[in-house]
């Protein structure tokens, strides 16, 4: 899976330029949204803790109790640490793997029926706590501390917390997961968008510093003759110079203001292009519009730094704007409802069909 994101084989290695606990986060939280193997095996584990407590008179679950005996202290589960198999390794996760703070058991909430299998004080069926937890002097003080629910003419049904349902999905326990972690939010991939994957991965990198600027190589140790900019020679070779600061970079954006008639695009961090768009008093399909000219405008300011840099290029703002019309007229008529635009009207004005 490395090497296909970062472009590696198993003779020549490349540089993994983002870690793999963000790359597998959830595009909602800033990540790719590949998932992570460790996690789903740990998810469909889970499912089985899910399936103990929700299936009364399963056969599965006769033949686990019976081979494993008694259970542990102020336990559900039986669980018999003499024995091998799959239902230890269960039984570890649950004691040991914790989400926001809570053994997985304490994240399925019991529906009040009978109550002949919700414990009172252990389980959790009233708020999203234990009432050991809640009222912990109250239960020191209880004799029974296994005592059993016994109301009503209903039966039990588990849930996992937030799945309204009342199902278990490995996804509703990827989310629970991912909101539990504190993942910081960042740039999140643009659903829905008429650009390329290419260009909108190229984005996301980025906007985290993680495209191979050459002070990112300095950095990294890889050995380069200068971290001056490549395309104006005047500064440090960063994200936020490369494409707010160098004056290659403004002249494109003076040019794309004009294009688009919009007022001049001033930035100071990367930050402040991607969200130029929010601040055009526009209706929708023109902000998207202008959002994914500004994104291939900077996917094109980094291949002119590419091509100068490997192929003598001349890096010139007359060449980048002229390829962003270029891009932007073929992405925007195959990959989007605007399929009849012409070549002749874009390059007058973008929003011409609006």
């Amino acid at each position: 899976m490395k090497n296909f994101l970062w472009g590696g084989t198993e003779e020549v290695k490349r540089m993994n330029w983002v870690a793999w606990d963000i790359v597998t986060r959830p595009k909602k939280l800033s990540g790719l949204g590949t998932n992570k193997l460790k996690l789903a095996n740990e998810a469909l584990l889970s499912k089985w803790i899910w399936r103990f407590r929700s299936e009364e008179d399963s056969l599965w679950k006769k033949v686990i109790t019976a081979c494993h005996g008694k259970r542990r202290k102020w336990s559900f589960f039986p669980s018999n640490s003499n024995l091998t198999g799959v239902w230890k390794n269960i039984m570890s996760l649950e004691s040991k793997m914790l989400i926001d703070g809570k053994r997985i058991n304490l994240l399925f909430k019991g529906v009040l029926g009978k109550g002949d299998c919700i414990r009172f004080w252990i389980d959790v069926w009233f708020e999203n706590t234990p009432l050991m937890i809640k009222w912990p002097l109250l239960f020191a003080l209880e004799k029974e501390k296994c005592c059993l629910v016994k109301v009503g003419p209903r039966r039990l049904a588990r849930v996992v917390n937030g799945d309204g349902a009342g199902r278990y999905s490995t996804s509703s326990f990827r989310s629970l997961f991912y909101s539990s972690s504190g993942s910081n939010q960042g740039y999140r991939l643009w659903k829905g968008g008429w650009i390329k994957s290419k260009c909108d991965i190229f984005i996301w990198r980025a906007s985290q510093d993680r495209i191979p600027t050459r002070q990112a190589l300095a950095r990294r140790n890889i050995l380069i003759v200068s971290v001056d900019c490549i395309l104006c020679g005047a500064d440090t070779e960063i994200v936020d110079h490369l494409f707010s600061a160098c004056s290659i970079a403004a002249s494109v954006w003076e040019k794309i203001s004009d294009w688009i008639k919009i007022p001049p695009v001033f930035a100071f961090s990367f930050g402040d292009i991607l969200s130029t768009h929010e601040r055009v008093g526009e209706n929708r399909k023109a902000k998207d519009i202008i959002r994914g000219l500004l994104m291939i405008a900077c996917w094109c300011i980094w291949k002119a730094c590419n091509e100068k840099f490997f192929s003598n290029g001349k890096g010139c703002s007359t060449e980048i704007f002229g390829e962003v019309k270029s891009i932007g007229f073929r992405w925007l008529k195959c990959r989007s409802s605007h399929k009849s635009i012409v070549w002749s009207e874009w390059c007058k004005s973008p929003m011409y069909m609006l």
